[in-house]
């Protein structure tokens, strides 16, 4: 297999975020390509819901600059470069007290204002690594096409089938919903032979940590909810809150006079979360609402990822992808390679391993969200350091996930179990609830790694170990990763175990249960 091509043209290395005062207020462009939305105070009208504090003015300076591009896969990735608070949060001392607290007093004036999250939950329907990435190519270029006609978005990180935005106006964020139901839509009508493609949306509104390219709080966790484990294709649901913001104000009254709501209720930890499933009232021309929006064409998807390929955002890779679709492209870098030559020249034979963090739920209803996010920065400073001797690299960090791959089994096995020894060095002492506690899956196999995205049986595998069926402090590997066990560095005994494989939705009555079998990795004697 060749190797994934997952580092951008030339190799840059991560840009430093200015600080809070100095954030740009217009868009940035480079070669052609805009990478920052408008604020849009002049386009559309309404500026925002309500005065806006200093926290909210610095949320909508973070919808309206530009988004720094995210670490290549082959460079050092430290965990808070360029974020603002994050830096401080690493002061933080590791149990409560006074000076816990004046910390997380310091950062939640940098980072916090209220704001509308937006989950968007693709459902790209194939088993084919290559057309998965590049079904995703295709749609997230058409989102950024789209959007950049709405007033204070901002694409917060679009993430394997996951797009996060962040609006500071409802009127935009449902908006904004509706775009991307409609352009989904418009790839369906337009190639019905292609792949199936669905989309939901959920919608809440609420007070928000924001960070660069990630944001966390209640608002995030309802929209995700109502989006992504309660929706179905072609759901746009938005919660109360966004409702209420919306009959506050004039435009979003207007707005809500060419919609039609079904309220519902979905419980949320314990909490009944009421929100309503929107679509346009039968007979409104939906320019009534979406007065400048046009379409994107094929060419105008295909123009974008080329462009931002040429400038560096994305990589030749993200190009090839989107081409192995079957559509009548412009032109084709790769016009005289098949899928399966393409295929073939990225597919990665490697070692995936995620660790996943446990408690988020309950330490941040206990603590707060610093208190958690205090835990995810110091468990990813421990990754900066552990991961590059042993020849591995960090495709992403995924919220309180870390996903990373080694070209070796027991590369990675060395590291899971140093990883461990750094961890449990850190918790020594410490009330559990101060502690990192992490989880591991670990598989190999084929994968494909474009940029962050990643897809292929190895990744499938890898996780379903570490986020469905490893518990805190266990490693739990394919049969793969055993097979090397002789390469391991340290002693090391594999406890059998077995479970039932996922039933895919299509399977029915006619489904047979077949057993996935895979190790826990345990130190002892092998």
């Amino acid at each position: 297999m060749g190797n994934a091509c997952c580092t951008r043209a030339g190799g840059e290395s991560p840009v430093a975020y200015p600080a809070t005062g100095d954030l740009p207020s217009g868009v940035l462009h480079k070669d052609g390509v805009t990478y920052g939305h408008h604020s849009g105070g002049a386009k559309g009208g309404a500026t925002g819901d309500s005065a806006a504090s200093l926290t909210d003015d610095y949320i909508k300076a973070i919808a309206a600059s530009p988004p720094v591009p995210r670490p290549s896969v082959f460079s050092k990735t430290l965990s808070t470069r360029g974020d603002v608070g994050l830096d401080i949060l690493l002061q933080a001392p590791k149990t409560a007290g006074p000076s816990r607290e004046a910390v997380f007093e310091t950062v939640t004036k940098k980072i916090k204002g209220s704001g509308y999250a937006l989950l968007m939950k693709l459902e790209v329907e194939t088993e084919e690594p290559l057309a998965k990435l590049g079904a995703l190519q295709y749609v997230r270029a058409g989102l950024n096409i789209g959007f950049w006609e709405i007033p204070s978005l901002r694409v917060i990180k679009m993430d394997d089938e996951r797009v996060f935005a962040l609006c500071h106006d409802a009127s935009h964020a449902v908006q904004a919903a509706i775009v991307a139901m409609r352009f989904c839509e418009a790839f369906e009508a337009r190639h019905p032979e292609a792949l199936p493609l669905s989309l939901s949306v959920g919608v809440s509104h609420g007070d928000l940590m924001v960070l660069r390219n990630d944001f966390y709080g209640d608002p995030v966790n309802v929209a995700s909810k109502l989006g992504e484990d309660n929706g179905e294709p072609g759901d746009i649901a938005i919660a109360q809150s966004v409702t209420e913001k919306l009959q506050d104000t004039s435009h979003g009254r207007q707005l809500l006079s060419n919609l039609d709501l079904d309220p519902k209720n979905v419980l949320i930890s314990g909490v009944e979360i009421p929100y309503a499933l929107v679509k346009l009232r039968e007979g409104v021309d939906p320019t009534a609402i979406l007065p400048s929006f046009a379409i994107p064409s094929d060419t105008d998807v295909y123009n974008w990822v080329s462009k931002q390929t040429k400038a560096g955002a994305l990589s030749p890779a993200a190009l090839s992808c989107l081409e192995s679709l079957s559509l009548d492209w412009p032109a084709k870098s790769n016009a005289h390679k098949t899928s399966e030559q393409l295929t073939e020249e990225l597919m990665l034979e490697c070692t995936m391993m995620q660790s996943d963090m446990s408690g988020f739920t309950r330490l941040t209803r206990k603590y707060g969200i610093l208190h958690f996010l205090t835990l995810i920065i110091n468990c990813r400073r421990i990754y900066d350091e552990v991961i590059p001797e042993f020849g591995g690299q960090v495709v992403k960090y995924d919220g309180d996930n870390v996903i990373t791959f080694f070209s070796e089994p027991a590369d990675a096995s060395n590291a899971a179990a140093a990883l461990l020894q750094r961890v449990n060095e850190y918790n020594m002492g410490l009330h559990k609830d101060f502690q990192i506690r992490l989880k591991f899956g670990m598989a190999t196999g084929d994968v494909l790694i474009v940029d962050h995205d990643i897809a292929g049986p190895a990744w499938d595998e890898c996780c379903v170990l570490g986020e469905d069926l490893a518990e805190i402090g266990e490693v739990l590997v394919s049969p793969a990763v055993r097979r090397h066990k002789s390469m391991i560095s340290f002693r090391a005994r594999f406890e059998d175990r077995a479970a039932p494989k996922k039933r895919s939705k299509s399977d029915g009555m006619a489904y047979q249960e077949e057993m996935m079998q895979y190790f826990n990795m345990m130190p002892g004697s092998s």
